[in-house]
């Protein structure tokens, strides 16, 4: 990152020496960083596992189950077009450690709970919605501060290292949740998150970033309004990405449903055991990984969105072979779930890489938390309907309708909309970018955030 200026600021604002980071010293304190908020997800990982396995395994219903993903869920959905702006103006590390302190003491409550005896579905559903709530403010603030300590031209690589790093942890989360389960109570198996936050926390607490950021005069205050105006108009100026986060949406809405029920799946429709989910979902995890194996090893991607709509079509087979699935075949159920997180990864990571790419590292956390907003903003209705389209008209059938919608979407987006130009438009867009700037573009200040 090139500094323009021979001053930087502190949190108080007041000047301070130049102390700017090289690129080196920059990537240390991310792999740094990354490796604690990796531990900091295997043990949420673990503990989500546990609460979704007593859920459907207390409950036997896949309303409760669809429930509790709606409100992990939902908070994200209503609060990331907030918080996303302010991950970009607030400071992202405090932002990060308060996070995930919150998400350890509710955990704490949990365990308080089931201690004593006392635990119950509604007890449990509310301390779900507490934590989806300290997620509505993380998941922007880790998205926004990777473009400030990765060089733009490593940018898809370490997304799909990140990625693949995940995969690996969610596949071996469900069998280590699944082992300590056989042998812990469920109050036990929580204290794993409490553990992983104490590792996730000292990184976080050492982490050091150059940000750049325009100068302005103290007059004139910056507003959320106009601020998350920015964000959408910087997503509307890539004619058809409008129309293709909305096919995103509604594919989500379709293909939801053989997540959020995947337990219930297991465990009620085949008589699966813990192990049985567990390895069902790491199939998934397994796919996630491979996906960016692909990414990481292809030096380039041409057609990103043309990739894209093909994936979507990897992941209409993948649900296929689920529906075939004979009773109790679990390596089937778990080979369509493989499918399915190959052309998952592929899509999340294109799509990060496009905006992080043709987007202002300034204004990616508003345009993230927007882009999340659109792709996801069916989910609630699809977590809500699943368990009880489940119930109603038998879980077969109702994953039937989800393979039909998914390809009538599908068709409809590539033969109705402008999303294929996509492609040509951003290659454009690159290209303009690559010129001079104006010498206004080119009045900015950068600061060095120590806290």
């Amino acid at each position: 990152m090139n500094i323009d200026s021979s001053e930087i600021n502190n949190s108080n604002g007041a000047r301070a020496p130049v102390n700017v980071l090289s690129e080196q010293e920059k990537f240390r304190s991310f792999i740094f960083f990354f490796s604690g908020q990796f531990a900091s997800l295997f043990g949420s990982s673990i503990v989500m596992f546990a609460i979704i396995w007593w859920i459907t395994d207390t409950t036997e219903s896949a309303i409760f189950l669809s429930l509790a993903s709606f409100l992990s869920f939902v908070p994200v959905l209503i609060l990331i077009p907030i918080t996303g702006v302010y991950a970009d103006r607030w400071n992202k590390k405090h932002i990060i450690i308060i996070a995930d302190f919150l998400q350890a003491v509710f955990t704490l409550g949990l365990i308080f709970l089931f201690s004593i005896g006392i635990a119950n579905i509604y007890a449990v559903l509310f301390l779900i919605l507490l934590r989806g709530i300290c997620q509505a403010f993380h998941q922007p603030a880790i998205m926004s501060i990777i473009p400030y300590m990765v060089p733009q031209k490593y940018l898809a690589k370490v997304n799909s290292v990140s990625t693949f790093l995940s995969g690996m942890l969610l596949i071996i989360s469900p069998v280590i949740a699944a082992t300590l389960m056989a042998f812990l109570s469920i109050g036990q198996v929580y204290w794993v998150d409490i553990i992983t936050f104490v590792i996730a926390v000292i990184p976080s607490i050492f982490l050091k970033f150059s940000v750049k950021k325009r100068k302005r005069k103290r007059k004139r205050k910056s507003k959320f309004i106009k601020e998350f105006k920015e964000g959408m108009g910087a997503l509307k100026e890539i004619e058809g990405l409008i129309s293709l986060l909305v096919l995103f949406a509604v594919e989500s809405f379709f293909i939801a449903p053989f997540f959020i029920l995947s337990t219930y799946f297991v465990n009620v429709t085949h008589s699966g055991s813990a192990f049985d989910v567990a390895l069902v979902q790491a199939s998934f995890q397994v796919g996630i990984v491979i996906g960016a194996i692909i990414v990481f090893t292809r030096k380039r991607w041409n057609k990103k969105v043309l990739t894209m709509v093909r994936m979507i079509l990897l992941q209409l087979g993948g649900m296929l072979i689920i529906l075939f699935s004979p009773f109790t075949a679990f390596l089937m159920i778990g080979g369509g779930r493989l499918i399915m997180g190959i052309g998952m990864a592929l899509i999340n990571s294109m799509v990060t890489t496009l905006i992080q790419t043709i987007i202002t590292p300034r204004k990616q956390g508003r345009a993230m938390s927007i882009i999340m907003v659109i792709s996801n903003s069916v989910i609630p209705l699809s977590m809500i309907l699943s368990g009880f389209m489940a119930e109603l008209f038998g879980i077969y059938l109702f994953f039937w309708a989800c393979f039909i919608g998914t390809i009538v979407a599908t068709v409809l987006g590539v033969f109705r909309t402008n999303i294929l130009s996509i492609d040509n438009l951003v290659e454009e867009k690159m290209n303009e970018k690559n010129t001079p700037k104006s010498d206004t573009e080119e009045q900015e200040e950068v600061f060095y955030d120590k806290n």
